[in-house]
């Protein structure tokens, strides 16, 4: 498919913060270059650049840290919408713009859960101006009593706490009793 595009040129930016991003540069050109003979540049730029290119239209790939999402509609309406605030792609569909606004209205849960699988699916068949790479983070440490409760490194994970508990009967727990 890249040879069938007329293998264009890439410019990649990648964000300079946390230094691990910026430190992927170099291996992902030379990734490209092996894997496509692809002609590669990236360039190492600070958010509020990118963020500026971005909404210009000055680039159409960047690399850039973000702290993930607890919520699809945190993603999906912003970056999707034709009206969202971080569509720097300017994608504009209206039957995606239908999905996206029944998936705010609805309050069933697993309703709801289906109507993001189908926002996904869509965008996959349909469009794809984002793609995320993901690596989720969860080492943590914690007594044996403490129960149902799994962090993740990402900003808002209070309403995990909701389920966390302490289990008194556990022998580890013995001695701690006030």
């Amino acid at each position: 498919m890249f040879q069938a595009a007329g293998s264009p040129r890439l410019e990649i930016i990648f964000g300079d913060q946390p230094s691990y991003v910026s430190g992927f540069a170099a291996p992902f050109k030379r990734q490209l270059e092996e894997a496509l003979d692809a002609t590669v540049e990236t360039e190492i730029r600070g958010y509020v650049q990118i963020s500026e290119g971005q909404m210009r239209g000055d680039f159409l790939m960047s690399w850039q840290y973000d702290n993930g999402w607890l919520e699809p509609d945190d993603w999906l309406y912003p970056s999707f919408h034709s009206r969202g605030t971080k569509n720097s792609y300017r994608y504009q569909d209206s039957q995606l713009d239908s999905l996206l606004e029944a998936q705010r209205r609805e309050f069933d849960e697993e309703r709801r859960r289906e109507l993001v699988l189908d926002i996904q699916r869509y965008l996959l068949d349909k469009a794809l101006p984002r793609l995320d790479y993901v690596t989720p983070i969860n080492l943590w440490v914690a007594w044996p009593y403490y129960r149902s409760f799994r962090p993740s490194p990402f900003f808002g994970e209070s309403f995990r706490l909701a389920n966390a508990w302490i289990d008194r009967e556990d022998p580890s727990y013995e001695g701690r009793r006030a």
